[in-house]
């Protein structure tokens, strides 16, 4: 355990200055949003939030899970079933047929390509599948083996709350692959494990007795002294006067509507509706108040948000009176004592994720906002919308509680106990704790010490961003991509006019990555016995990299501006500028990445603050700026139809909004992709023929062309003996013609051994 400041400062020390994925924790109250909150605004990392919900997703100020990585509804299974699984009717998806989901422009590949930090809020109704399927998506789009592609995580949440949700005949299949729903089950986390912090001290209640009792329920060790401690609550009969401002906590939607409709019909006064404004998309799964707020003057309400003035005149949860209603504003007051006030409409937006056309950072993009004053009727409330929320006095309805952390919810929404009534007795089965949640819980608390964790994990996260940045591998990638594009297309004729120029900028990046090996080499062995490492030595070192490398990538730049430029007249050459844009992209992140190694050195070795690095203020972005500007124009209207793709579906963070246009056709998808992803699992040619119902000559074909691109290692396909004899063979004819090779090689090597050698040898030339 980890008082508050520590556990804070940990968790940000690791996101911050480490790759480990964290899981923030702590009971209610503890701070865990006003956490999010702050490293949002402080970490030098790229990042986006998102939660499980709709609802949770507005309030967290981000987006779904399953609209940002498009993740279609149904289970996820972490591996392909074997060819000869029967599957029944229920919506299942697995490696294999979620790629026809991933169809994505090259903007929302940017964001996951670039992004470096992923925040789960509300982590406790995370299913394991549902994080498996997060993993397979962010491995696929990044082309990563690791787990989450590279992506640190930030998990937030209590799992002492509300659990994930699974139905049975759901659970029927998880099980096969989870011992429980939770997402620590999560297979990604099994080679990556979790840093556990938890945040300890209570900012919601004072009274020590309260503390402990809560601290119980939450651990599953209520004692009798606990339940002596809630007998004087029980009031089976307590029925308040309105103006005692009491809400009730119940466990059901329904009754809580039953009990706000009858308690507003008794104020014997005229009623006025209110209703929200709702503009572009936002779907009603996601509104975070009712869309018409029907109030009386006496009606007793809720705030769902802070005082965004700053006067701090009422918070989350804070009960009030409406004291006046007017056309366009509503009156209220939170105490007898207190002066009424007018309060503010309050506008949620519904965003989604893009990439900055200009900086690549991840940025967001409001798709609909939903404007309505923030208050409900607050006689009533169900549990699960209570999370987060503060009382003074409160009901609490727990006869039917249906899941595990209903009950510790509702009690520690309560300040203390002076206000708390009990409408129903605890029952033992109101107290049940799931045991994997306590077992977990408790393992990961008895773990190595956090700050031993830490010392040990920057150095390495230094080390491996290093070799990240110098190894010039992203780079070297996306033009060999460029090259085979040059290949591709209708207008490829015309592109290969250009491939000399294009050849010149790989021997370029070629002999980049050459002398990054060597500066590579260079840091290995400090690296490799810390007591080595001199911190000066090294931040000499970088400053000289950066002398060295830096010059080298904006010569680079300037020589892709030069093209574009002279490409931008020519209309029938629209997707090879949309490729060269792309790969200019690409440049200009390695000098963002050069030019930040310096100050994450600093901040690992020196102890030095990391901050977000303000691009606009480095010269050499406005002079990129200026360059793109020129070439695209003031408004940067080309770099939208470069990227216009992306204007073809507009879909919202949630799926449909209610004027939502025509669904466009799905995508057909890449059979290629589909034979690839049960390659990389391991099934042979002939059993992805068989499951697929394909010839054993077109999975060969895709298995060549993914050995080609050096996705795949030929070594796994043919035995190296003879791989090594087909690739000498190849460089002595200087052919890769398969009937000649065929006629050298003679009757032990098969055509389909030669096609896999001639793509190895087309991956790399160098290899012989």
């Amino acid at each position: 355990m980890h008082d508050t400041i520590n556990a804070a400062t940990l968790a940000a020390q690791f996101i911050n200055l480490t790759s480990r994925p964290v899981f923030l924790t702590g009971k209610a109250g503890t701070g865990k949003t006003t956490f999010l909150k702050s490293i949002i605004t402080q970490t030098h990392k790229r990042c986006v939030i998102v939660a499980p919900t709709g609802i949770a997703a507005i309030q967290a100020g981000g987006t779904t899970i399953h609209s940002l990585f498009q993740i279609p509804l149904g289970l996820f299974l972490p591996e392909n079933p074997s060819p000869d699984t029967a599957l029944s009717d229920q919506a299942l998806n697995y490696p294999a047929n979620m790629l026809r989901h991933l169809h994505m422009n090259g903007r929302k590949k940017r964001v996951f390509m670039d992004l470096e930090l992923l925040i789960i809020d509300e982590v406790s109704m995370l299913r394991a599948d549902l994080l498996d399927a997060i993993d397979f998506v962010l491995r696929y789009v990044r082309k990563s083996e690791k787990a989450f592609g590279g992506v640190q995580l930030l998990l937030i949440g209590d799992l002492f709350q509300l659990p994930p949700v699974v139905k049975n005949q759901e659970w029927n299949y998880l099980q096969r692959y989870y011992p429980s729903i939770y997402f620590f089950e999560a297979w990604a986390l099994k080679s990556n494990p979790l840093v556990y912090l938890e945040l300890d001290k209570i900012y919601r209640q004072e009274d020590p007795a309260f503390i402990n009792l809560l601290n119980n329920f939450r651990n599953n060790q209520v004692s009798q002294a606990d339940l002596d401690l809630l007998s004087p609550c029980y009031k089976p009969d307590f029925k308040p006067n309105l103006e005692d401002k009491y809400i009730t906590l119940t466990t059901h939607n329904a009754k809580a509507d039953e009990i706000n409709a009858e308690c507003l019909a008794q104020l014997d006064v005229p009623s006025k509706s209110y209703k929200a404004q709702i503009e572009g998309d936002f779907p009603e799964s996601a509104y975070p108040v009712e869309k018409q707020l029907n109030l009386k003057i006496g009606a007793q309400v809720m705030f769902v948000k802070n005082d965004i003035t700053g006067e701090q005149r009422y918070f989350n949860g804070k009960i009030a009176e409406v004291t006046a209603l007017y056309t366009d504003a509503v009156w209220v007051r939170t105490s007898a004592k207190e002066t009424p006030f007018a309060v503010d409409l309050y506008q949620w937006k519904n965003i989604r994720y893009t990439s900055d056309k200009m900086s690549n950072e991840p940025i967001e993009e409001v798709l609909g906002t939903f404007s309505q004053f923030p208050l409900k009727l607050a006689w009533a409330i169900t549990v699960h919308k209570s999370q987060g929320l503060t009382f003074e006095k409160a009901i609490l309805d727990l006869g039917q509680v249906f899941a595990p952390g209903q009950a510790y919810v509702a009690l520690s929404r309560m300040r203390s106990l002076k206000g708390l009534v009990l409408s129903s007795p605890i029952q033992s089965r109101n107290l049940r704790l799931d045991p994997h949640v306590g077992y977990f819980s408790k393992t990961q608390a008895q773990q190595e010490a956090p700050q031993s964790q830490f010392e040990r994990d920057r150095l390495n996260f230094l080390f491996q961003y290093l070799e990240q940045c110098f190894s010039f591998q992203n780079l070297f990638e996306a033009t060999k991509l460029q090259l085979l594009n040059n290949h591709k297309g209708e207008n490829r004729l015309l592109k290969q006019l250009h491939a000399v120029w294009l050849k010149t900028i790989e021997a370029e990046v070629q002999q980049l990555s050459q002398d990054g090996q060597k500066f590579i080499r260079q840091l290995q062995k400090p690296f490799a016995d810390p007591k080595q490492l001199n911190p000066q030595w090294l931040l000499e070192r970088l400053a000289a990299a950066n002398q060295y490398f830096g010059p080298k990538i904006t010569k680079q730049l300037q020589t892709l501006w030069e093209k574009l430029q002279e490409l931008q007249e020519t209309k029938a050459l629209k997707d090879f500028i949309a490729e060269l844009f792309q790969l200019e992209g690409h440049f200009y992140e390695q000098f963002k990445q050069i030019h930040k190694a310096e100050n994450l050195a600093k901040a690992i070795l020196l102890n030095a603050h990391m901050q977000k690095i303000d691009w606009s203020g480095v010269d050499f972005h406005e002079q990129r700026k200026t360059a793109l500007h020129k070439i695209f124009g003031e408004n940067l209207t080309l770099l939208d139809e470069v990227n216009s793709e992306e204007s073809k579906n507009r879909k919202g963070s949630f799926g449909k909004g209610k004027k939502a246009s025509k669904a466009p056709k799905v995508p057909k998808e890449d059979t290629k992709m589909v034979s690839y992803v049960y390659l990389k699992d391991g099934f042979t040619v002939a059993e992805v023929a068989k499951k697929r119902k394909l010839t054993t000559t077109t999975i060969e074909g895709h298995l060549t062309y993914f050995i080609a691109k050096g996705d795949l290692k030929a070594s796994n396909y043919l035995e190296p003996k003879k791989l090594n004899h087909i690739l000498k063979t190849i460089v002595e004819m200087k052919s890769i013609k398969l009937q000649e090779l065929k006629d050298r090689l003679g009757a032990s090597y098969s055509y389909s051994d030669i096609k896999i050698a001639v793509a190895a040898h087309i991956s790399d030339p160098q290899i012989f």
